[in-house]
Parts: structure tokens; C-alpha cells; sequence
């Protein structure tokens, strides 16, 4: 009973120490009590505005989720990015942005069509604004997650991997005797630190699929396994075993649906899964490619 109330512990202490210093910013209108009655209106609907605007963008973004892969944009924009780089748009920093960049384009120069016959003002600053999106388009395309950066997080996995098991054995050099919530989140690095690091380096679809099962099922195991035993490194070893199993599944069922290095691997399998299920490998995706805009 004592291991399970060190391992709840040792979880708070996580959840605690990942939410307690987030900076909160609350911001105050107290100046517009001081402003003249004009000058505050003003301000307020100045508010209004830059409100509606950001909205009308958020709007548009959330839009654009919706596209599929198949459409010709995302096609055209891959193959852009390809023939420029010479990599597919999932191995660049920032593929959303790109995406978005792309769209925005559109936007303001079919606004330009539209306003070449007023001229004015207000043409010179849409093709200030495309001057600029075109600028911030062009260095997106060349920022590519290049290998030495894939075998620095594929080194903090092995790094992750290497330290947890030596502190699931209680064998960190000069430490004796660890405390048991310390030890305890040796097991949870798997889903803290080695899978997260291993999904940062973009990897193909197959093996893509591999971590997401994975990080579904560690937690499982690191929770559900003190009821079974209290043997730290034996809670290691099986989460160990719970990664190598997901590989083996991925590689064996999902293999011939690999779409290539770098591309979303969802299958049809995806849309069998639960809800929250779902939510899950979708957040999981953050930072992954996947949340460029593009979903299958």
C-alpha cells in the first residue's frame, strides 16, 4: 500500500510542478475610468474591433482544418516545398505555418484583384502585406528539420531510456537508497521522455503509429502494474516491453499502409477509436506536422 501512495505522490508532484508556475496575466481596463468619455469610447470600440479581427482569423484557421490532403492547395504546396527543398513538407519546422502562410496569400492577393481598379491606399498596403507574407513564406520553406537535430532527440530518448533504468535500479553513483517517488518516475519516462523525444523527430508512419500506441499504453501499464508488484525495475521492464510491443504491432499490421517518411500515417483504423481516445493522438500530434491545418 506504501509503493501505491509514493507513486500517487510522485504524480501529483508531477501534475503540480507542470501547472503551478504557469504565469497568470490577467489584464485591467482600470486606465479607461481615468480617459475623457470620447477617448474611452473610443478605446472600446478600438477593443471591439481588434477582437472581431483576431476572431474572423481564428475562424478561418479552425477552416482550414477541415481540408483533406487530397486537395489540390495541400498538393500543390507539397510539391512546392519538394521541388524547392528537396523534403516533404512534414520534415519542415514549421509545416502549419507554411500551410497558413499559403492561404493567407490567397486571401490578399484575390483582395487585390478586387481592389486594382480603386487603386489608392489601400491597394499599396495589400501589396505591403503580400510583400511581406511572400518574405516569411519563402524562409519557412527553408527551415527543414535537418538529421543532426533528429539524432539529437533520438539521443535523449536513449539518454531517457539509459538514466531511468539506472535509477529504476536503484544504481545512480553517489546516490544511495533513493526515495521510492524518485525511483518511481523511472517507469514513467517512457511516456514523459523517451516517447515524446522519439515522436519529435518526425518519424515515418509506421513507426509514427508504433509511439502512439505507446503512449496510450505505458500509463496503463505504470498505473496498473503496482497492483501486481512493487518491484521498481520490473515496472521498467515492462514498460520497456509495452513500447517494444507497440513497435511490433505497428510494424506487423500497419507496414503495408506506410505512406513514406515523414507523411501522416492515420488509417481508417483511427476512426474505430473512441472519442477521447481520438483527442488524445490528436494533441499528441502537436509539434508532429499534423496540426498544420491538414487532417484526413
Amino acid at each position: 500500500m506504501s509503493f501505491l501512495v509514493n507513486t500517487l505522490l510522485a504524480l501529483c508532484f508531477l501534475f503540480i510542478s507542470t501547472f503551478a508556475f504557469v504565469p497568470s496575466t490577467p489584464v485591467s481596463f482600470g486606465f479607461i475610468d481615468r480617459m475623457t468619455p470620447h477617448k474611452a469610447r473610443t478605446t472600446a470600440l478600438s477593443a471591439v474591433k481588434e477582437r472581431t479581427a483576431a476572431s474572423g482569423k481564428q475562424e478561418q484557421a479552425q477552416e482550414r482544418v477541415g481540408i483533406s490532403e487530397d486537395d489540390p492547395m495541400v498538393q500543390r504546396i507539397r510539391e512546392d516545398v519538394r521541388r524547392e527543398t528537396g523534403v516533404d513538407l512534414d520534415q519542415l519546422l514549421n509545416p502549419s505555418k507554411v500551410v497558413n502562410l499559403e492561404f493567407e496569400l490567397i486571401n490578399l492577393r484575390n483582395e487585390r484583384a478586387a481592389a486594382t481598379q480603386g487603386g489608392g491606399k489601400a491597394l499599396a498596403k495589400l501589396e505591403a502585406q503580400i510583400e511581406k507574407k511572400e518574405t516569411q513564406l519563402a524562409t519557412e520553406k527553408r527551415l527543414v528539420m535537418r538529421g543532426w537535430l533528429k539524432n539529437l532527440f533520438l539521443g535523449q530518448s536513449l539518454l531517457a531510456v539509459v538514466l531511468s533504468g539506472v535509477v529504476a535500479y536503484d544504481a545512480l553513483p553517489g546516490f544511495e537508497h533513493l526515495p521510492l517517488p524518485i525511483r518511481a518516475f523511472a517507469f514513467w519516462s517512457f511516456w514523459m521522455f523517451t516517447i515524446p523525444s522519439l515522436r519529435a523527430r518526425r518519424p515515418g508512419a509506421v513507426e509514427k503509429k508504433a509511439l502512439d500506441v505507446a503512449f496510450l499504453l505505458t500509463p496503463v501499464v505504470s498505473l496498473g502494474m503496482p497492483f501486481l508488484t512493487q518491484d521498481v525495475p520490473t515496472i521498467w521492464w515492462a514498460n520497456a516491453v509495452a513500447t517494444g510491443v507497440s513497435y511490433g504491432y505497428a510494424f506487423a499490421f500497419q507496414g503495408k499502409g506506410e505512406r513514406g517518411e515523414g507523411e501522416d500515417g492515420g488509417s481508417e483504423e483511427d476512426e474505430t477509436l473512441p472519442g477521447p481516445l481520438k483527442a488524445a493522438l490528436k494533441a499528441l500530434d502537436w509539434g508532429s506536422g499534423r496540426e498544420r491545418g491538414v487532417r484526413k
